[in-house]
């Protein structure tokens, strides 16, 4: 029970910060703004991990590096002070 109360407390305190990121990624990169990917969790559990997206969607390699010229410059201050990364369940 505590632990949903203080994830619900958190949760409020950090939506207005939330809505201020998507709204900069929307409004710099467009549609979509969150980058979903398949990662494999606890006991092998395969689960989508949600982050905002920090990258142009240019085909280039599946791996990026810190000067990935994809990255853009919202990207950077997102990676930097790791704000692209959203809770997971």
């Amino acid at each position: 029970m505590i632990d949903r109360l203080l994830a619900f407390v958190l949760l409020t305190l950090l939506l207005p910060l939330i809505l201020i990121i998507w709204l900069l990624v929307l409004v710099s990169m467009g549609t979509p703004a969150f980058f979903r990917h398949l990662r494999v969790g606890k006991h092998g559990k395969p689960f989508l991990l949600l982050k905002f997206r920090t990258m142009r969607r240019i085909p280039g390699a599946p791996v990026t590096s810190t000067s990935d010229k994809r990255i853009t410059p919202l990207g950077k201050i997102l990676r930097a002070t790791r704000l692209d990364e959203l809770p997971q369940p």
